[in-house]
């Protein structure tokens, strides 16, 4: 038979074998990094993801035929969707891949939402809307991955500033310009 086992789901703990006839035999795993307990248990977290063959050997002098049982484990690892970022952008600003966004190395695979509907990846600041997008990906054997990322879009603001009305004496010092928006530099 072939089981499902979802790696993440059991990192604290062992799986163990369901049914094992005659009790006393042995277990073997040649693909499984960690091995096998000699009650049949391992540990989904060092045994690697993959489908494993596990085989079942009874004791030698029991009557039983075959003397073996094979069953295959596959373990899966849990997808990584990378972790929740806040992005701060101009609506001047180019099309963008939302993915490219997220914290950490995001899995490919996933799914873009916001408000509950379906988005694209690439996202126009000057045509899109500030909100929570979410990255899914299905877990499959294991929970599903997601991650958040809040866009706050602005719009330009020109910038404006006046001098006082002149004229100006070259013995008069100096002039500031009042600033209504922007930041001003000479």
């Amino acid at each position: 038979g072939t089981v499902d086992i979802s790696g993440s789901l059991r990192l604290a703990g062992t799986i163990q074998p369901a049914d094992a006839m005659p009790s006393g035999g042995a277990y073997t795993c040649a693909t499984c990094a960690g091995g096998v307990g000699n009650d049949g248990s391992i540990d989904a977290s060092t045994v690697g993801a993959g489908t494993h063959m596990i085989v079942y050997s009874a004791q030698a002098g029991t009557c039983y035929a075959p003397m073996k049982d094979t069953t295959y484990v596959t373990i899966t690892t849990q997808p990584q969707a990378g972790s929740d970022r806040a992005l701060d952008i101009c609506t001047t600003q180019p099309v963008f891949q939302l993915i490219d966004s997220l914290g950490a190395a995001p899995d490919g695979g996933g799914s873009w939402w916001s408000a509950g509907n379906p988005v694209p990846d690439a996202f126009d600041p000057g045509t899109g809307v500030s909100g929570t997008y979410t990255y899914l990906i299905p877990g499959g054997a294991c929970p599903d991955a997601s991650a958040d990322l809040i866009v706050s879009l602005s719009a330009p603001i020109d910038p404006v500033f006046s001098y006082p009305p002149g004229p100006f004496c070259t013995t008069g010092g100096n002039v500031a310009p009042d600033v209504v928006s922007g930041t001003f530099a000479s």
